[in-house]
């Protein structure tokens, strides 16, 4: 399946709107997925839907939301992106795209051995020296929502993103890109054999994330995210 970059089709939240609206209230959906927010002080900035393309010519609506937690300048706390198809396709799905990037130092990465399928994909990506000017091309809706927004990317972050996609067609992806300040699971316990030199807090909550999302393709589409915390709070 060939997956292209969103073309946001809503209106974006301006920093007015957002701070006449208030923080975005519990009981989120995205697509398939429902969630409640983390704290209060999340922001919606913007959504977006975009087809996932199936190489049959069959095309999925494919949806995003991405939402800001403020910090004191124009720098966010984090930001998450969610992303999710609202059902599957008929048939078993053959995935060409959506592939895990191979590990590194001080860049976690697991694929379990979806890589190696070509009717499912998963993947955690944990990646501590995040440079996000280089993730978000110029052009990109998500980028463009947060310039109107008054937002600007940080110049340096965690970056943590879990991947699924089933056999029946059903995709999901969850994105947080954090503050240094992020505590990821405090003393967590890593599951996979080498967390590649990334903190153990950082993998290990990279891991409930991936948890979170898998359990919500079976159950009905409930994403119960892991906490997200910071030193400062």
């Amino acid at each position: 399946m060939n997956l292209r970059r969103p073309r946001a089709l809503s209106a974006v939240l301006g920093l007015a709107a957002a701070i006449a609206g208030g923080a975005a209230g519990a009981g989120e959906s995205v697509g398939r997925l429902d969630f409640d927010l983390p704290s209060p002080g999340w922001q919606l900035v913007t959504t977006s839907e975009h087809p996932l393309r199936y190489q049959s010519g069959v095309d999925i609506p494919l949806f995003t939301k991405l939402y800001a937690l403020r910090a004191r300048g124009a720098v966010p706390k984090a930001l998450l992106i969610v992303t999710s198809t609202s059902g599957s396709a008929r048939g078993r799905t053959q995935w060409v795209t959506e592939r895990c990037p191979d590990p590194r130092p001080n860049y976690f990465a697991a694929d379990f051995d979806s890589n190696k399928l070509t009717r499912v994909r998963e993947c955690i990506v944990v990646n501590p020296g995040f440079v996000a000017a280089k993730y978000f091309a110029n052009a990109d809706p998500l980028l463009l929502a947060m310039k109107e927004a008054g937002l600007s990317l940080p110049a340096s972050a965690y970056s943590l993103r879990v991947t699924v996609g089933t056999d029946g067609g059903s995709f999901a992806r969850v994105h947080l890109i954090a503050a240094p300040s992020f505590v990821g699971v405090r003393q967590g316990v890593v599951a996979a054999p080498d967390s590649f030199g990334v903190a153990t807090e950082l993998v290990a909550w990279g891991e409930a994330l991936h948890a979170a999302v898998k359990d919500s393709m079976r159950l009905g589409g409930r994403l119960n995210l892991p906490p997200i915390e910071f030193k400062d709070q």
